[in-house]
């Protein structure tokens, strides 16, 4: 629903695993799980509600909602199934949550874990501020991404009962048909939906206005097939899948599909048919699908939405320059998203919020005398910024990881002369805060689960550090209704704030006296009223999308507003200056790049708004047979079981059939609906051996920490000896570790503690049968770890990797080896540092040391491993197992002692974020790097040994088959010690990029 999305992300970690499981031994290696993604605490009291097609979860405190949610998904079910024809064979797994002030939505068919809702409302400058009722709307999106990505059927279906709820042929449908689908359906089957907003409509007029639409400036049809960080960034699979889809919906079509297998009533019918044909399809194809239905292809299609875009806002741009257009100075350059300008009283300092190509969202502060910017914190959303009468504190309001499972909203505030923060509240879930202009109070929105109301406190001042008091609810909305931006009036006896009520597809602007509680609305004409703000000399002005553009208005009581802007794209978050008879406004201005800061004065003469009044645009059809239940089900709440829901998810056989012998099996995954417990587990017969390999690992989170257990044994290798005798190894490995995560905002801190004995047997059949066979009989040698890890990094839009911040590892481990207890210590430190915008230094530092040397056990030694020459993930990584280095490939070093102090450099090369028109490959980032290494093994024999390498290369970043990150490197190593292994060396690898959530 938002930028995020699990779907996909969910469907490769899955999909990784099965492949792993599926072409190798089952060595299990660990569970990915969904709770800690989604920071599902197991503390919850959690509940469960069945319906004919849903199984609803979740904490007992939203009973009403889960309620409310189930209505409205078993109506969803009753439109959306036939128009996409498929109902799932089970009930959908549903999950209802409020431990974020982040609106979002997520869906995956994959392993069954179907949708979580998030009961919070979006904030009103998000693109999905565009609602009528937020639940519904919701519920209408996400399981319109169910039904579509669930549905298999010929081959497809198959697959689906050997292997499980995994290959699932429409979940592998590019992002922008995915979410285009669903921004379609929200907009058809309610009275509102990202469809319907004035928001896409403004993207694109200007990207037509400054002749960017349909270039690589901007946005083009492969240039939406894979991660774009330019904007609109995320924003552009929504938008643009969006505009497909109701091109094609929009089309006046033959009465049946081009290959005559379909009947089209009307266009909204080649929507639903596309998904069904897809169903049974190879993925990837999209255009001969397409092509079979409507005897178009997307090209086509595309084009015609282009042609037809610049007509008609081409159109919209001659009506509203028919009037006087604002002109504005820019005052950002980095665009993408700019939030909440303010004004210091003094006029010295504009503070603003901003999420730029090249840093990530943080709060600036820009010197209005001397032009200086400096960036004073990272910071996560919040929009209203506010500054005290004296102008030296800012307060502000930014989200912020608390208790592990909450990202809430909290109140700040930051002294400019002694370069200080204070944290003004604690898990309150406040925002957007306005100072009274006496500065003893402090007004603030409070969100309370499904509703967000007005608050407010008293503000005191110790010793520079400034307190607040008891907040005070002045305006509490009801249920699903949501309050934002209040603004304190000059005098301060009033506060004026805008209202989404639940159910209006619009927001008005609200006012409350202080001394009366007495709320009034001020302007409510079906339109979206926003942003209020008060001039210097006491008026009310405030943005509203009454003529199709969102410009400033000026509300004076009784009369009708008047239009004060007029700008060609929207306004947002306007604040005055302070001069007290000044019409300069700083507000948000929209242009192709995103949101800057502009600065411009008000019309002293209002605008004639009917003059540069638009015409309405093409939207969808609303289904009238979607129209919410009248009669609303009270269904059964029963206490939360983990069945069925952890029954498996995902299974697969193994046969691999070979000169030596036959090997088959099966592994079977699973996790329960709150992620409390998971599990996999795998086993397979070696008809050479003639012995069972098996594996298994459980893990549970019901007590907060994360505890699990594994076991596997396994055969490690055969070889045919000369007399035609079988020789294997086997390996029987029993593990238990425990580890919980301390996560803040950006960074986290994780410690764990493991528990583990291993066996390692060598047979020989008919070598000794008196002593079953065994040639070199191992011990079960037990071992513990203990290991940290801290890490806090940062990126950007624009970074080819982490450009500032650190990882830190520490770890030791003890042997309890009946020939001699031992231990080995390992340490990794690993900095960024930005060098210029996107090149950055890594110095890299890791050393690990053993008590003893015993080359009887070498796991208990340091092991320094070189490159293994394989063409995925060649190097296998740093940790208490063993040491990476570079230019020695093939080569292990096994000591007491080692260390490897390296500095690489990365810069970017090109930048492409481009694909192959709508086939299923985009390219990212083109970098390249260099590299100086030193390895040292203090104490070795005959005296220090040191092993220098250099090096450099060129990495490409790739989205193959859309949803797999891969990285192609061709380096070049240079090892300098040859007598002991270094090789000049040029090899081509792959990587797997990082899968996040």
């Amino acid at each position: 629903m938002s930028k995020l999305r699990l779907s996909h992300r969910a469907l490769l970690v899955l999909l990784v695993e099965f492949f792993l499981a599926s072409f190798g031994a089952p060595a299990i290696a660990s569970v990915s799980g969904i709770g800690d993604s989604l920071g599902l605490s197991p503390y919850w009291d959690w509940k469960t509600i069945e319906s004919e097609h849903f199984r609803v979860t979740f904490p007992v405190e939203l009973t009403e909602v889960a309620q409310k949610a189930t209505n409205y998904l078993e109506e969803a079910h009753t439109f959306l199934s036939k128009e996409l024809y498929w109902e799932p064979a089970l009930r959908t797994q549903i999950l209802v949550i409020d431990n974020s002030d982040l609106a979002n939505g997520l869906t995956s068919p994959v392993g069954r874990f179907g949708l979580a809702l998030y009961v919070t409302p979006p904030e009103n400058w998000f693109s999905t501020a565009y609602y009528d009722d937020w639940l519904r709307l919701l519920c209408v999106h996400e399981y319109t991404h169910m039904l579509n990505m669930d549905a298999t059927r010929n081959f497809w279906k198959f697959l689906r009962y050997l292997y499980g709820d995994v290959l699932l042929p429409n979940a592998l449908w590019p992002t922008w048909m995915l979410e285009g689908l669903a921004v379609y359906m929200e907009s058809r089957h309610t009275h509102s939906g990202r469809g319907r907003s004035p928001y896409y409509e403004m993207v694109l007029r200007t990207a037509v206005e400054e002749n960017v639409l349909d270039t690589h400036r901007f946005v083009t049809l492969d240039r939406i097939n894979g991660t774009d960080p330019y904007y609109p960034g995320g924003e552009a699979v929504y938008l643009f899948g969006y505009k497909l889809m109701n091109q094609i919906a929009q089309s006046t079509l033959l009465s049946e599909t081009a290959d005559g297998e379909n009947d089209l009533k009307n266009g909204q019918d080649a929507l639903g048919i596309m998904s069904l044909r897809s169903s049974r399809r190879i993925p990837f194809f999209i255009n001969g699908n397409l092509e079979n239905i409507t005897g178009r292809d997307w090209y086509s299609y595309w084009a015609e939405f282009v042609e037809q875009t610049q007509i008609r806002t081409k159109a919209e741009l001659d009506k509203i320059k028919s009037q006087p257009v604002t002109s504005f100075e820019k005052i950002t350059q980095n665009g993408f998203e700019t939030l909440g300008p303010a004004v210091s009283p003094d006029g010295n300092w504009l503070a603003y919020t901003q999420d730029s190509m090249d840093e990530r969202y943080g709060l600036y502060l820009k010197n209005l005398k001397t032009g200086k910017v400096r960036q004073i914190r990272d910071k996560l959303l919040g929009a209203s910024l506010a500054f005290s009468p004296d102008s030296k504190t800012l307060f502000f309001s930014e989200v912020q990881r608390q208790s592990e499972y909450y990202l809430w909203s909290d109140l700040l505030s930051y002294d400019l002369d002694n370069v200080s923060f204070d944290q003004l509240t604690e898990n309150l879930r406040a925002r957007d805060p306005d100072v009274s202009k006496d500065g003893k109070w402090i007004v603030f929105t409070l969100t309370e689960r499904t509703k967000t109301g007005v608050a407010i406190a008293s503000l005191t001042q110790e010793k520079n550090h400034y307190k607040i008091g008891t907040p005070e609810k002045i305006f509490f909305a009801a249920n699903y209704d949501h309050a934002s931006t209040p603004k304190f009036s000059t005098d301060g006896r009033r506060i004026v704030f805008s209202l989404h009520r639940n159910g209006n597809n619009s927001e008005d602007l609200m006012q409350v006296d202080r001394q009366s509680r007495i709320v009034t609305p001020l302007v409510s004409d079906g339109h979206f009223n926003r942003f209020p703000t008060f001039s210097p000399a006491g008026e009310i002005y405030f943005v509203s999308d009454a003529t199709g553009v969102d410009n400033m208005y000026h509300y004076s009581n009784g009369r009708k507003p008047e239009l004060v802007t007029n700008f060609t794209s929207g306004v947002a978050f306007p604040s005055f200056g302070p001069e007290k008879d000044s019409n300069e406004v700083y507000a948000d201005v929209f242009t192709s790049t995103g949101w800057d800061l502009g600065k411009f004065q008000i019309s002293k003469n209002p605008i004639a708004s009917h003059a540069v009044t638009l015409e309405p645009f093409p939207v969808p059809v609303i289904d009238k047979t979607s129209a919410p239940f009248r009669v609303q089900k009270d269904y059964a709440v029963k206490d939360y079981s983990i069945f069925p829901s952890i029954l498996p998810r995902q299974w697969a056989p193994y046969l691999i059939w070979g000169v030596q012998g036959v090997y088959f099996g099966g592994e079977i995954l699973g996790f329960d609906a709150v992620d409390r417990h998971r599990y996999i587990a795998a086993l397979a017969y070696n008809t050479q051996t003639k012995l069972p390999d098996w594996g298994a690992i459980y893990s549970n989170r019901s007590f907060g920490p994360t505890f699990t257990f594994s076991a596997y044994n396994q055969t490690i290798g055969t070889l045919l000896s000369a007399n035609q005798n079988i020789l294997y190894g086997r390996h029987q490995d029993y593990s238990f570790n425990v580890s919980y995560p301390w996560s803040w905002t950006y960074s986290a801190l994780t410690p764990t503690l493991s528990f583990n004995t291993e066996r390692i047997q060598y047979f020989a059949p008919g070598y000794d049968p008196g002593n079953n066979d065994v040639y070199i009989r191992g011990q079960f040698v037990p071992s513990a770890d203990l290991v940290l890890n801290y890490s806090n990094p940062e990126t950007s839009r624009l970074a080819i990797s982490v450009e500032k911040g650190r990882a830190l590892d520490a770890g030791t481990r003890v042997y309890l080896d009946p020939s001699g207890n031992s231990a080995k210590g390992y340490i990794s430190d690993v900095e960024h540092f930005r060098v210029t915008p996107h090149s950055v230094l890594v110095p890299a530092f890791v050393a690990s040391a053993s008590s003893s040397f015993r080359d009887f056990y070498t796991p208990a030694d340091v092991i320094v491993q070189g490159r293994y020459p394989r063409i995925i993930d060649s190097f296998p990584g740093n940790s208490l197992s063993q040491l990476t280095i570079r230019g020695y490939p093939g080569s292990i070093f096994i000591a007491k002692q080692a260390a490897v102090a390296s500095l690489d450099y990365r810069f970017p090369i090109a930048r492409i974020f481009r694909g192959w028109g709508t086939n299923p490959v985009f390219l990212d980032n083109i970098w390249g790097f260099s590299f100086a290494e030193t390895s040292y093994f203090p104490g070795s024999e005959p005296g220090a040994i040191v092993l220098p390498s250099a090096g450099g290369g060129v990495r490409v970043n790739t989205e193959l088959l859309l949803h797999v990150p891969l990285i192609l490197s061709l380096e070049y190593h240079q090892g300098f010690r040859e007598a002991v292994g270094g090789k000049s060396e040029l090899f081509f690898q792959l990587g797997l990029g990082s899968f996040s959530f």
